[in-house]
């Protein structure tokens, strides 16, 4: 089935040619209680560029760079509160199959999946800009305190010594 202006959709039903269809998706709140839809439906929206006034969410189709470079499609969800903006990675597709953007199952699969150990995206960039700016957004991605704990406590002993006796950061 084609995406048009009138496809409603969980979130995690999207596939990389709806977004190449519609960049821009807006939740479809005022619809949820309609047959079939709930608080995770979206609908696609006409939008060239993302709307900065007034207040609302969207999910926009974006690339993952992963830490070797490779690029993969994603989602982030972008929050417009009148002058402030707030950028939050939703998930990472592999094929049609979406991935949480920082999750340890997410490293584990894009690591077989590419055949680079501890492969995660590293950064993303938005497909559409913002109205009235000329370029995308793009932003690295801050890896989890848990998860940077958990890569000290994996690391061999003489490792971890070493790079507390030289002051490095974990």
């Amino acid at each position: 089935m084609a995406t048009n202006i009138t496809t409603r959709k969980p979130l995690r039903k999207l596939t990389r040619a709806d977004l190449q269809a519609f960049p821009v998706w807006d939740w479809a709140i005022n619809e949820e209680g309609a047959e079939g839809l709930d608080e995770s439906t979206v609908r696609p929206t006409t939008h060239a560029a993302i709307p900065v006034d007034g207040a609302a969410q969207f999910i926009v189709s974006a690339t993952a760079r992963l830490r070797d470079n490779t690029t993969m499609p994603a989602l982030v969800e972008v929050t417009v509160s009148g002058k402030q903006r707030r950028f939050a990675p939703l998930v990472v597709l592999l094929f049609d199959r979406h991935l949480d953007f920082t999750g340890v199952e997410t490293t584990r699969v894009l690591s077989q999946y590419t055949n680079v150990a501890n492969n995660c995206p590293v950064q993303w960039q938005l497909a559409v800009p913002l109205v009235g700016e000329k370029t995308v957004r793009t932003a690295m991605v801050g890896r989890n305190v848990i998860l940077r704990l958990l890569g000290l406590v994996r690391r061999p002993k003489g490792e971890r010594a070493a790079r507390g006796a030289l002051g490095s950061p974990g």
